[in-house]
């Protein structure tokens, strides 16, 4: 006697329908992740969007304009102090107060490049920061659900790497400079003693007037 098997295949049929089901679903699941993703990191570049080479040349640019003028006029008021102390004593035109008034405008030019070079760096600060803050919403957006939630955090994101809106201001950059010209008598113009010694240190900094270390223009 001889029987059918429709009863194994019908449960092959219905494992096969049931397999093909979670298939669907795992494939659909996969594809709505995708799409999150897609949508979180588009939010993340559309919040990051306003770091671009114009925003950080706009901000080099906002750096130098803050603290060149305030080195420009030091070096007005100090060069004319000095002008005047070294008139008094009657040697504006000797070498004395020709190296005197050399040696605060070399501290002006070292005052201005040291300011493009702190720009640069804060520059490249910001720029880091910028970076940080994109990778850690990328890391977070692989694993999320909700691409709201990822701009929520990439507007708080945004927001918290952007560079503070007032700078410090500087000290008095050629006080250390200009105290000997002001205060040495002409015993000392004339005498063994220097007008500036080696050591003597610039204001914006604990390194020499021309040498190699650093300095603290901005404090």
């Amino acid at each position: 006697m001889c029987f059918g098997d429709g009863g194994a295949g019908a449960a092959l049929e219905a494992s096969r329908a049931e397999n093909a089901r979670v298939a669907a679903e795992v494939k659909a699941a996969e594809a709505a992740r995708q799409a999150n993703i897609r949508g979180g990191q588009a939010a993340i570049d559309a919040n990051f969007a306003q770091f671009d080479p114009t925003y950080y040349d706009t901000y080099k640019t906002s750096f130098t304009d803050a603290y060149n003028p305030q080195i420009d006029t030091q070096f007005a008021e100090a060069r004319g102090k000095a002008i005047a102390a070294l008139s008094d004593r009657g040697v504006l035109d000797s070498s004395i107060g020709g190296n005197s008034l050399g040696k605060l405008t070399n501290m002006y030019g070292n005052a201005r490049t040291e300011i493009a070079g702190k720009a640069g760096d804060a520059v490249n600060a910001l720029k880091s920061r910028v970076n940080a803050s994109k990778s850690d919403l990328y890391a977070l957006n692989t694993g999320a659900t909700d691409p709201d939630q990822i701009a929520n955090l990439a507007r708080g994101g945004a927001q918290s790497v952007l560079p503070q809106q007032s700078l410090s201001a500087l000290g008095d950059i050629f006080a250390g400079a200009l105290a000997p010209i002001m205060t040495a008598g002409k015993a000392n113009i004339y005498g063994s003693t220097p007008m500036f010694g080696t050591t003597r240190s610039s204001n914006f900094g604990v390194a020499p007037i021309a040498g190699s270390g650093s300095s603290t223009l901005i404090p």
